[in-house]
């Protein structure tokens, strides 16, 4: 089945990026920084969203794929490293970090990742982040993911950064195999 039209630009979206958008946190003319972008997935939702939007990947060719698929779309992409984001702090409105900080390979990687994505967000903005996580699997190994944080490593940043919570942290148990914690602050 086919989807109608207007909603083709959020069937790639993250859901938990979708529900943001439809309690109204991420609005037209916001700034947004999708940090680890990869192919883009999340970017048509941002897009119609009427987002302004900064896509970043350190891999090239994952985010030429992307220059190449979003060719004819107002998308400033960057190729770099997160520690090294070219662009001042307090820049965004909103930055999202989807499945990024589990590939830290250990926590002061971890901390030193979320650290500078956190910088990157203006007073009052958004920071909506996923990632893997031990919460509610602790033994959890799952293939590929380098450094699983645990709920003191978020309550770590939270209180170095005095960030709020905007909603609960969230945490999905995915077959017994891993976890996906999504977390949402403001300043």
């Amino acid at each position: 089945m086919a989807l109608p039209p207007a909603l083709a630009p959020f069937a790639t979206a993250d859901i938990y990026l979708l529900d943001q958008i439809l309690r109204g946190r991420i609005r037209a003319g916001m700034s947004v920084l999708d940090v680890g972008c990869g192919g883009g997935r999340n970017l048509p939702a941002l897009l119609a969203t009427g987002c302004v939007v900064t896509a970043l990947d350190r891999d090239d060719q994952v985010l030429g794929d992307a220059r190449a698929r979003f060719a004819d779309a107002a998308v400033r992409f960057l190729a770099c490293d997160l520690e090294a984001i070219p662009i001042p702090p307090g820049s965004f409105t909103v930055v999202l970090v989807n499945a990024v900080l589990h590939f830290a390979p250990d926590a002061t990687t971890f901390h030193r990742w979320a650290d500078a994505s956190w910088r990157q967000l203006a007073a009052d903005g958004l920071f909506l982040a996923r990632l893997s996580t031990r919460i509610g699997l602790p033994a959890a190994r799952p293939p590929g993911f380098t450094y699983l944080a645990s709920e003191d490593d978020l309550l770590a940043c939270e209180a170095r950064w005095q960030a709020r919570r905007v909603d609960p942290l969230k945490t999905t148990l995915v077959e017994r195999l891993r976890t996906m914690t999504t977390w949402a602050l403001t300043m």
